[in-house]
């Protein structure tokens, strides 16, 4: 990818400063709640809904990159390097760094990240991150 590939990019780069490959931003799949200062390598892979804050870094190490599974939540100033695997239903925690797979229905959190708790459905994880029933959820990826 060039440093700017056209000056669209360069724009948002210098607005938001972040480095958001176009296809990431077109997916569908993918919301940023509070856009600034994410970073994605164009070789990570995102299998699923994904959602990410501020300040998120996800990149390669030694020529591996991750892949993210699906109904993921990437909280504040975490950092995902290197060629591990983020499992479906899991919450990376704020200021996270991890560089080890993390299983599916797990909250991480720690430097370097650590399970903290299993997620029993997908209701548990709609509660811990929004605060909202199975209904709620619902009515949040609709209007995505």
């Amino acid at each position: 990818m060039k440093l700017f590939d056209n000056k669209r990019a360069m724009r948002l780069r210098l607005l938001i400063a972040s480095e958001v490959p176009a296809k990431f931003r077109k997916d569908k799949n993918l919301t940023f709640h509070h856009g600034v200062g994410i970073v994605i390598a164009n070789r990570a892979r995102f299998l699923g809904r994904a959602h990410i804050w501020h300040n998120t870094t996800i990149g390669g190490k030694h020529g591996a990159y991750p892949t993210i599974g699906d109904n993921v939540f990437i909280l504040p100033h975490s950092c995902i390097v290197g060629g591990i695997t983020i499992g479906n239903n899991v919450v990376v925690g704020t200021g996270s760094v991890v560089v080890k797979p993390v299983p599916d229905n797990t909250i991480v959190a720690g430097n370097p990240a650590k399970p903290i708790r299993a997620i029993s459905d997908e209701a548990d994880l709609g509660q811990l991150i929004w605060g909202a029933t199975p209904e709620r959820l619902d009515g949040l990826h609709e209007s995505e």
